[in-house]
């Protein structure tokens, strides 16, 4: 028994050194966890809050193309009137119209480029959560190797008996 001694001590010490290295690794593993999910939380309340922007930016882009069109349209008018001619009927309507029509199509316009904003948002969205789950996983699988040395460790100093 006593020349196990020498060899049991260590061996002890070096079990208990790789439960040690499993527990922090457990608890870094679990803080990283938790930190990501810290980091999805405010990244969403981030693009919730961009999005908002946009969507305030859009509505009063909106309201500016619907006064310019009125302020517009009450120029024809006004000029129309002046020359005498009605803005009801032949070219005085078509100018009118075709008013309307470009504002529409600048809505339009509007309307894609918003669409196309609010999903680049999205997809920060997705790409730093995505970003952030890889980094987690890499972290996973670095504390499963160590791990798995250490225990290997652990097993070639128990061979030792």
């Amino acid at each position: 028994m006593a020349a196990l001694t020498p060899v049991i001590g260590p061996a002890l010490l070096t079990g208990a050194s790789v439960g040690l290295n499993l527990l922090q690794r457990s608890q870094e593993i679990q803080a990283s966890e938790t930190a990501a999910r810290q980091q999805a939380r405010s990244n969403e309340a981030q693009a919730a809050l961009r999005l908002n922007d946009l969507r305030g930016q859009q509505a009063e882009d909106a309201a500016k193309r619907r006064d310019a069109l009125r302020r517009a349209q009450a120029r024809a008018r006004a000029t129309l009137a002046s020359r005498g001619t009605g803005a009801a009927t032949g070219s005085g309507a078509a100018i009118l119209q075709g008013l309307a029509a470009e504002t529409a199509r600048d809505s339009a316009f509007s309307a894609q480029d918003f669409d196309l904003r609010a999903e680049n948002v999205r997809l920060g969205l997705d790409t730093s959560n995505q970003r952030d789950l890889l980094r987690l996983s890499e972290q996973r699988r670095r504390a499963q190797i160590g791990t798995l040395r250490d225990g290997l460790s652990l097993t070639r100093r128990l061979d030792l008996f």
